[in-house]
């Protein structure tokens, strides 16, 4: 779920995406699942492996209506994706 969710936001235009884009995911209904679960594991390893942490900040409601956006400062992300 994790690079699905990573994938979305980077791919969005303005780097944000409201919850209901998160489809089927129990993150989608809960922020703080997504905060606890995705971003903060997500922050802890980068910060272990990279030295450098992502900005995610969560707005609006905490379980429906609220959004999740990036704010890129000094860091390159690259998608990758396999071809089969």
């Amino acid at each position: 779920a994790t690079i699905e969710i990573i994938t979305k936001i980077i791919e969005s235009p303005q780097l944000m995406i409201k919850n209901k884009s998160f489809n089927d995911h129990t993150y989608g209904q809960n922020r703080y699942d997504l905060q606890s679960k995705i971003f903060i594991p997500l922050n802890k390893a980068l910060q272990k492996i990279a030295k450098k942490k992502l900005d995610f900040q969560i707005h609006g409601g905490i379980y429906d209506n609220f959004s999740v956006s990036l704010n890129i400062k000094n860091l390159d992300i690259v998608l990758i994706d396999c071809v089969k």
